[in-house]
């Protein structure tokens, strides 16, 4: 199984790596605690704790367990949320898809 970081494009969104230089735009998207209530993080609220977050998530990259990607709205250029590869098993060949999020204003939209 080769698991790696790709950019996926489609019509309104696009899903890339997620770095650190996407933490500016997620935090003003995760604004909202609705978004946090059935995650295992914690509320996320500032850019501080956003960042901390990525850098969690990053280093469950490095690991082999998770491959996060940003998904980022195309027509404004911003992260609007976050979702990702996880359990990654290589010796089954499976994984999860989940840790989804979106900005509530993006939440049942295209």
């Amino acid at each position: 199984m080769d698991i790696h970081p790709v950019t996926l494009t489609g019509r309104v969104v696009r899903l890339e790596p997620l770095s650190e230089a996407h933490v500016p735009d997620l935090t003003i998207a995760g604004q909202d605690e609705s978004i946090w209530r059935y995650m295992l993080y914690g509320i996320v609220r500032t850019e501080a704790q956003m960042r901390e977050w990525v850098r969690e998530i990053l280093s469950r990259q490095a690991r082999g367990t998770d491959l996060p990607f940003a998904v980022v709205h195309l027509e404004s250029g911003r992260a609007i949320g976050s979702t990702r590869y996880l359990d990654i098993r290589h010796d089954d060949r499976g994984l999860e898809v989940g840790g989804t999020w979106y900005g509530v204003a993006y939440q049942r939209t295209a």
